[in-house]
């Protein structure tokens, strides 16, 4: 199977407004995923308060990391195999806050599967355990 890197476009920062913010990007191929990176600096009410869309497209949150202590931050991922073809929009839904919010969508190409495959990120506490994903691609067995 071959998994190929296809393009990525970086939103501006943004703070409270827009809701949902929205984020034009034209693969260059026909992309088989699509991974969204957001990073944001965190207040207590900062979230991502829904579910992204890729053209109209559901991307599952696959992992949600947290900063330790006294580090301002959080990373958020989220993934959907199979996405539209052609110039599409990425909407994110989040919550009304100051701290600043950045986000990256890459798409690619592939032959062969792409699995989305449940397991911890080191992050998480044990409550999330099972709802905390990571991203694997391969062949399925």
């Amino acid at each position: 199977m071959t998994i190929a890197f296809d393009a990525a476009t970086e939103s501006t920062a943004w703070t409270t407004i827009p809701d949902p913010q929205l984020i034009v990007h034209t693969p260059t191929g026909t992309p088989t995923w699509a991974l969204l990176l957001i990073g944001q600096a965190v207040g207590a009410t900062d979230d991502i308060d829904g579910t992204p869309t890729y053209g109209g497209v559901s991307m599952p949150r696959v992992m949600s990391v947290g900063m330790t202590t006294g580090e301002p931050g959080r990373v958020y991922a989220f993934f959907t195999n199979n996405p539209p073809s052609g110039l599409q929009t990425v909407s994110i839904p989040h919550t009304a806050s100051a701290n600043t919010k950045i986000a990256t969508i890459i798409t690619g190409t592939g032959t062969g599967q792409v699995v989305s495959n449940g397991q911890a990120s080191s992050a998480e506490s044990a409550s999330t355990f099972a709802q905390s994903k990571q991203i694997r691609t391969g062949s399925a067995a």
